[in-house]
């Protein structure tokens, strides 16, 4: 599970994942940054305490509140009837590096 599903998941208020909702929809609420990573059972007790110290350090992206952003402007422009694509991630040779 990633950071951002479980900060996510303890930072929605109801009870409600952050898959459960549509994004325009959600309320979130400050991530316990503690809990969170107390509740972290994968980890052992030194990489807890790393983890928190890690988070507090950012502690200002787990507010609650949604930012905006500072770069500028981007505007994508696609082609008539486009159709989204994913592919699988993979390395690039070093060679090519």
């Amino acid at each position: 599970m990633s950071l951002l599903v479980i900060l996510s998941t303890y930072a929605m208020e109801d009870g409600q994942t952050a898959t459960s909702v549509p994004h325009h929809h959600t309320k979130y609420k400050k991530a316990d940054l503690k809990t969170v990573c107390q509740s972290q059972t994968e980890l052992t007790v030194e990489e807890k305490s790393q983890l928190e110290v890690l988070l507090r350090k950012c502690e200002p992206l787990f507010d609650g509140q949604l930012g905006h952003w500072q770069g500028q402007e981007v505007k994508l422009e696609l082609k008539e009837g486009a159709k989204p694509y994913h592919s699988r991630a993979y390395n690039i040779p070093r060679c090519h590096m």
